[in-house]
């Protein structure tokens, strides 16, 4: 009788759900501190004072007074700290993303987690969704914190600033035969394959420690040099500085060449962590 094929789902299903609870307990609350400090500025707008910064005075010609000029230092303190939380938490959720992935497989957790009945590529598949999740929550946490701070501006003074560059760009992109939403398509292809290319690194890196034998900070430190410069390299053979030239064209064709060779180095790291868990890792 012949084995039936075994169904994946179920396990990486619950791979991603142990993934999330470890790290949930860290960057939801942080998530939740950056859209709280979003709202906050977007409350100490002063509308007036908003529209005398984008240059709109009225006709009198009035200027701010000393209430007014404290609301401005204040919201410009919190967008200044928002600039630099969201720095910090990006910096932190790749850390925390890092971590976990060493400590569940090279780490106290590893003997646990990989005796249980999960093959080694659904764990690795597991940990690399809800990796990639979470790289998804931290940009929407972002783009939604950014429009807390317009919250008090409104949809008509958004718009407004919009109509104002919206159509020559749109006039720009209409000569090279582009869209607007073409281009923004090509970005997010790039910031996709980009996430890959940073979560398989993060597998690469612990996973030659398993060949080498040896885990140690400084030997982690030089595969990242290595396999960055590699990367860099590889970038090379995108004939930028001709494509810059082109306009959007040649930014749209630099995105695109570029995603296309993170995802093959992607496939490449994701490879070789699997083989080297699976075909390297003791437990005893």
């Amino acid at each position: 009788m012949k084995n039936k094929i075994r169904n994946p789902f179920p396990q990486i299903g619950k791979v991603i759900k142990y993934e999330f609870k470890h790290s949930a307990r860290v960057l939801l609350p942080l998530y939740g501190v950056l859209l709280l400090l979003g709202l906050l500025a977007g409350l100490s707008v002063n509308k007036k004072n908003y529209d005398e910064l984008v240059g709109h005075f009225n006709e009198a010609g009035t200027g701010m007074y000393a209430a007014d000029i404290a609301n401005t230092l204040l919201t410009g303190f919190l967008i200044m700290t928002i600039f630099c939380f969201v720095i910090a938490i990006t910096i932190v959720t790749i850390v925390i993303i890092a971590g976990r992935f060493k400590r569940s497989m090279n780490g106290e957790e590893a003997y646990l987690n990989l005796s249980l009945p999960v093959t080694m590529g659904e764990h690795l598949w597991g940990k690399f969704i809800m990796n990639f999740l979470w790289s998804i929550i931290c940009q929407i946490a972002i783009i939604c914190t950014g429009l807390l701070c317009c919250v008090k501006v409104g949809k008509p003074g958004i718009m407004k600033v919009l109509n104002e560059f919206m159509p020559e760009i749109k006039l720009s992109l209409a000569k090279q035969n582009l869209t607007l939403g073409g281009v923004i398509s090509s970005y997010y292809v790039y910031f996709f394959a980009f996430i890959c290319f940073l979560i398989t690194l993060i597998f690469a890196v612990n996973a030659f420690t398993l060949v080498f034998k040896y885990n140690k900070g400084f030997l982690k430190f030089l595969i990242v040099v290595l396999l960055l410069w590699l990367n860099m390299r590889s970038m090379k053979l995108i004939p930028s500085w001709d494509l810059i030239s082109d306009g959007y064209a040649g930014m749209v064709k630099i995105w695109l060449f570029s995603a296309l060779i993170e995802f093959c180095w992607s496939v490449i790291y994701f490879a070789f962590a699997h083989w080297s868990y699976a075909k390297r890792l003791n437990l005893e």
